[in-house]
């Protein structure tokens, strides 16, 4: 199926887009270990207090315009200077993306979980995460924690104004809990995109996208190379309505704020990956100049719109992504009908035995091809949406194999070649840990 390209307004001011896009991105960017003081090691046992209170966890915080004695020239410089910055950033792209100093570093909470990272499981190759069989019930809190719940997991408090990490017993940061991180426009921004999407599920039409994760609706869109394509492209929509609905949703400001805050937050977090994440996106860009990419500023090639009305994932994992790379989920309400997350909606990581509040307008990042996750449930009158971004293992492997099919790279190799390759295969996953930020005390 060819997609269907994306059709703006004749009057459309992209310049002004990117402007804005990356302005946000830069004040959004989040702490990260590397630029914020980090808490003591919290065991999980005793991690189950509210992670936040009394945490400032602004980091926009623009002052005002300037006293009213300031001179109107001194107005114009500090006028002109911004549009200076403000079309400097537009011409950042996502893979020359560097952090930045946070304006007001905040204290990152870290809290250690029982597993390590041998105990998870790739493909063979390690290109992509290992296919378990997906769950089919929804549990609740009760189900899900205490110490009469079926399965006596540790609850994790989180308001989602503080930051937080979760850290194998062998050091490696796997999740990343990121707070909001402008309390004067993040919560309206996300409501917004939460209503974005309130109103466009009962438009959508026809064919929608498999999912096996729950019983909502979804779609996808983005640049993927999944086995049996003959090359990377973008997927498009079954019908030209629900494109339409996309191309939207791609379009929105708050959206694309949306997606350049998780773009960021995976940048300040596990830098290491987010390189080679930019430097695929440059092979990819050189070699296929016809691919274009939902977002002018997240490093991320593929999108998911969650829908719902109740978006409550079944026990899952999300195989066909990198399994070192991370995924970026962003839950969100609309402004009538949402859920009230300290009873459901929770993030549940099966592999980590946690659930972890969960409110609307924040940020998780999660190695979502090999930590089996979930949703709490939530009320049959309640709503919940989510958004989120990840990039497929098949990308990465399609670089790797000189931008051939599995069966054209392998029957171009000689048989020396074909043995050499395949123990690369069997320890990519494990040379990969080595890509993780790590936790030093």
């Amino acid at each position: 199926m060819v997609p269907t390209p994306y059709y703006l307004p004749e009057d459309f001011d992209f310049e002004s887009l990117m402007a804005r896009a990356f302005a946000n991105q830069r004040d959004d960017s989040p702490s990260s270990p590397h630029d914020s003081p980090a808490t003591e090691v919290t065991p999980i046992s005793s991690a189950v207090k509210s992670v936040g209170n009394g945490v400032d966890g602004s980091m926009s915080g623009s002052g005002s315009s300037g006293s009213g004695s300031m001179s109107r020239s001194k107005a114009q410089s500090k006028r002109c200077r911004a549009l200076k910055r403000a079309a400097a950033k537009a011409l950042v792209t996502p893979e020359s993306y560097a952090p930045q100093p946070p304006k007001k570093p905040r204290l990152v909470h870290t809290v250690a979980v029982d597993v390590s990272m041998d105990q998870l499981r790739a493909s063979d190759n390690g290109f992509t995460g290992y296919h378990t069989k997906y769950g089919k019930l929804e549990y609740t809190l009760e189900d899900m924690t205490g110490e009469d719940s079926k399965f006596c997991f540790t609850k994790l408090e989180w308001d989602g104004r503080s930051d937080m990490v979760l850290v194998t017993n062998d050091g490696y940061q796997i999740t990343h809990c990121i707070g909001f991180p402008d309390e004067k426009t993040w919560p309206e921004c996300a409501q917004r995109a939460g209503d974005r999407l309130d109103a466009a599920a009962p438009r959508l039409s026809g064919r929608l996208m498999d999912n096996h994760r729950g019983g909502f609706d979804a779609l996808s869109a983005g640049v993927s190379c999944d086995m049996g394509m003959k090359e990377p492209k973008v997927v498009g929509q079954a019908n030209t309505h629900n494109q339409q609905i996309v191309n939207n949703l791609l379009s929105d400001p708050d959206v694309i704020r949306l997606a350049g805050l998780q773009s960021a937050a995976f940048c300040h977090c596990q830098p290491t990956l987010y390189s080679q994440y930019a430097a695929n996106r440059l092979d990819l860009k050189g070699k296929h100049s016809q691919l274009y990419w939902n977002f002018p500023n997240s490093i991320f090639a593929h999108v998911t719109f969650n829908f719902g009305p109740r978006t409550v994932c079944v026990e899952h994992t999300d195989f066909g992504n990198r399994p070192d790379g991370f995924c970026g989920v962003t839950a969100l309400s609309p402004t009538q009908g949402g859920y009230d997350y300290k009873k459901g909606g929770h993030m549940i990581l099966w592999d980590l035995r946690v659930v972890i509040e969960f409110p609307p307008g924040a940020t998780i990042l999660l190695l979502s091809a090999v930590l089996r996750h979930s949703n709490v449930a939530i009320a049959h009158n309640e709503r919940r949406f989510s958004f989120t971004q990840y990039t497929s293992g098949g990308l990465f492997r399609w670089v790797e194999r000189g931008f051939r099919m599995e069966k054209d790279f392998w029957a171009s190799l000689s048989t020396d070649e074909v043995k050499k390759e395949k123990e690369q295969d069997k320890v990519r996953w494990k040379s990969a840990f080595a890509n993780f930020a790590r936790f030093v005390k």
